[in-house]
């Protein structure tokens, strides 16, 4: 049974690990702090981004979502070639002691980075 309103799981009965991430917003590297940015379109929406977006002074065209030392490792490597399976070792080189638990982190940020609209899945 689902919950009224509540969306199906779009990767039901397929192995996580095999998804191939890529992202879908632009990233740059914050020059004061070298720390990882994303960059979301202020308006995601397809009309306001349309004919809003443009017209924003750069300043305010995005919003800035910094990431943590572990993100910005898993979005540095995510290229839209290697499955999740493929990026675990890339995390788990960077985060050894996070070895016990690397899978399972891998897979909860990149789902919730799908969710948020930061990057798609595919496979």
């Amino acid at each position: 049974m689902r919950w009224p309103g509540r969306k199906p799981n779009p990767f039901a009965g397929r192995d996580f690990l095999d998804l191939v991430p890529a992202p879908k917003v632009g990233a740059e590297t914050d020059t004061e702090t070298g720390d990882l940015v994303v960059l979301l379109p202020r308006f995601r929406d397809p009309v306001l981004g349309r004919l809003l977006q443009p017209n924003l002074p750069a300043a305010r065209r995005y919003v800035r979502v910094r990431l943590d030392a572990r993100g910005s490792v898993l979005w540095r490597a995510m290229d839209g070639q290697r499955d999740i399976r493929a990026l675990v070792p890339v995390y788990e080189e960077a985060f050894p002691d996070d070895r016990t638990e690397a899978a399972e982190r891998v897979c909860k940020w990149f789902y919730a980075g799908y969710e948020s609209g930061l990057l798609t899945l595919e496979g």
